[in-house]
């Protein structure tokens, strides 16, 4: 028999009573209303959207993007300034906007999983698969290998398709994600899962970008969704200490990782990476790395290198107030052009129109909605505004309400679909992280891309699902059944 809604949701009161708590001591603490109803606002949400029965991908998507929103403006009210310069007095306003904002997001979750609640327990209730491990770690270990002894450039290789070579690449972090599911309940299959991890994580830095994050983000999210404080088992509660114990180290080593990565590691190593071009193969890059990374620890400055992450996450927010101060006092409203934009671009696909206009950067929007001359497409440059202010600037304050309830809706949606064409729940919940991290965890991504790549890459990885996944599954299963 389906259990009770509401058990589906069982961090939601508890969550509710900690944000009023920590919304009135972050308000008394940052000596601000707007911040304290921010904080109530991240609990609620969580509380709203975190699942007993798949791991919390969701709000941890959520609480990225509400870090970003909110990050400038409290550094501003400890250290009085905001890294990177700017107007700091629409900070407050924007901070009461976004977090409307992330209302709408968390309530279009929940009316979304409620609308497809029968399709999503169906798949979510059955039995975890019985997948062998070292199967599923030669799999990804062939997939990556292939980045070791090729240089993949999707547009080099197929200018109008490039998105789907992307795509087809990302596919391959779905097993990972389902290796370490696995490890949950086998013991054994956990050294696989730190051996696959350290492959991803190299492939991804000759990237040259922070990509190899993600790899972090997914283990500890598999480690939270073990974390079950409404499980009064002796065994669940000794569980819940050790992830504690676990996690809170774990947390503080990956924000040492985006410190360094940010105070001098980033640079540094894109010197190395993107110079290197063609006259470099990947694993003479990556014999690099160690030399570049004693140097970024070497002159490791604390306080630059949090300027500089909390720069990097707060930039969009400081957009985001500009927005609201210029429309629609200096730019009208666009009553609806940039969502256009972003169907059209969404649903009119390259590969079959080569002739459809490149998007190109995001700074034009910038410059044209804050009045603010970032660089741009001239420099190599693009500065993202993000997409709650472009619906604001489409509709105002209902545009920010009625749009992100609609963005957060379709989300779960093509979570759907995703669950439609998955044989189990952990390809499932694979694709859906792959889909999450990718398109809802960027509080300054532009709608048209994100909606774009959001719809894109469901169609991709449901296809893939659909026709591969299931001599996949077959093989990988093939030992245990034996």
């Amino acid at each position: 028999m389906k259990p009770a809604q509401k058990s589906f949701y069982p961090l939601q009161w508890g969550l509710l009573l900690l944000g009023v708590f920590f919304g009135v001591l972050t308000m008394i603490v940052f000596q601000s209303v707007a911040i304290g109803f921010a904080t109530l606002v991240i609990f609620i949400v969580a509380g709203m959207t975190w699942r007993r029965d798949m791991p919390p991908i969701l709000p941890f998507c959520l609480a990225f993007q509400w870090i970003s929103a909110v990050a400038g403006t409290v550094f501003f009210r400890v250290y009085g300034y905001f890294p990177g310069g700017g107007d700091t007095t629409g900070l407050e306003l924007m901070i009461w906007m976004s977090s409307l904002g992330f209302l709408a997001l968390g309530v279009g979750v929940r009316v979304g999983f409620s609308t497809f609640a029968k399709s999503f327990y169906k798949l979510l209730a059955r039995p975890a698969p019985e997948i062998d491990p070292k199967r599923l770690f030669m799999l990804i270990l062939g997939l990556y290998l292939v980045s070791f002894i090729f240089e993949i450039a999707p547009t080099a290789i197929w200018f109008g398709g490039a998105q789907i070579i992307y795509n087809l690449l990302d596919f391959r972090f779905v097993f990972l994600i389902m290796l370490g599911l696995v490890a949950i309940s086998n013991p054994s299959a956990k050294k696989y899962l730190w051996m696959a991890a350290l492959i991803v994580i190299l492939v991804q830095l000759l990237t040259g970008f922070s990509r190899f994050k993600e790899v972090f983000f997914a283990i500890l999210l598999i480690a939270i969704f073990q974390w079950r404080p409404w499980v009064g088992s002796k065994y669940q509660k000794s569980l819940n200490a050790k992830i504690v114990m676990l996690g809170v180290p774990g947390a503080a080593f990956i924000l040492g990782c985006g410190l360094l990565w940010t105070g001098g590691l980033k640079m540094a190593w894109r010197d190395v990476t993107w110079a290197s071009g063609a006259s470099q193969s990947p694993i003479e890059i990556l014999a690099q790395f160690s030399s570049v990374l004693g140097k970024a620890v070497a002159n490791f400055e604390l306080g630059h290198a949090i300027d500089e992450l909390v720069q990097r996450l707060a930039s969009g927010s400081m957009y985001f107030s500009y927005v609201l101060r210029n429309v629609p006092e200096i730019t009208p409203f666009e009553s609806g052009a940039l969502l256009y934009r972003a169907i059209v671009n969404a649903t009119v696909p390259r590969f079959l129109f080569p002739e459809k206009t490149n998007l190109g950067g995001d700074s034009w929007l910038v410059r044209k909605y804050t009045g603010l001359n970032v660089s741009g497409d001239e420099s190599g440059t693009s500065v993202g505004l993000g997409y709650m202010p472009e619906f604001f600037i489409d509709y105002g304050v209902l545009g920010i309400l009625i749009l992100s309830f609609a963005y957060a809706f379709l989300l779960i949606v093509l979570m759907r679909i995703l669950a439609a064409s998955s044989k189990d729940k952990f390809i499932f919940i694979g694709m859906s992280y792959s889909l999450l991290s990718a398109f809802f965890m960027t509080f300054d991504a532009s709608f048209a891309k994100i909606l774009a790549g959001a719809m894109q890459r469901t169609i991709i990885f449901s296809a893939l699902a659909v026709i591969f996944y299931p001599t996949i599954f077959a093989w990988l299963t093939k030992a245990k059944k034996q």
